[in-house]
């Protein structure tokens, strides 16, 4: 003798789990985008010039950057793109300059010692990471919101 156990209600939960993966993908890309604007909006003013420089300065790293010579936003930073991780749940963000010269200049290893009175890119990291931090954080919280049965 067989013994058939129907079990309902089950459609909800179903649901939610075959959308988890698009909705986590979702949130990690717009998360990570979010990320990248905070690093922007870290970018230090452009360094002051050096006691008796003779080397006119034409403000190409800052405004690469996004960063305008007297402060405030000049135009999108060169690189601030969100990529995909190959084929599964994942995203990579990279935000940065293409100009060649920009790792003597601003990179944590690479920067020459002339150019001392620039700040390193790490320092950028170094302000926004806070703010990144609680980005995740929040998009965390919102998933767990989610499993836990409310409506996201």
């Amino acid at each position: 003798m067989t013994q058939v156990i129907e079990v309902l209600g089950l459609e909800e939960v179903i649901e939610k789990l075959d959308n988890y993966p698009k909705m986590l993908n979702e949130m990690i890309s717009e998360t990570t985008e979010a990320s990248l604007l905070t690093l922007w909006e870290n970018v230090p003013p452009y360094p002051p010039e050096p006691e008796n420089s003779t080397y006119r300065r034409m403000g190409t790293l800052g405004r690469s950057l996004g960063s305008g010579a007297q402060g405030g936003k000049d135009g999108q930073p060169d690189i601030m793109e969100v990529r995909p991780l190959g084929s599964g749940v994942g995203y990579e963000g990279q935000f940065g300059s293409r100009l060649d010269y920009a790792p003597l200049v601003i990179g944590d290893d690479l920067q020459a010692g002339h150019m001392g009175h620039w700040w390193k890119i790490s320092k950028v990291a170094e302000l926004a990471a806070d703010k990144i931090n609680r980005l995740y954080q929040t998009m965390v919280d919102k998933l767990v919101e989610f499993m836990n049965g409310s409506r996201a």
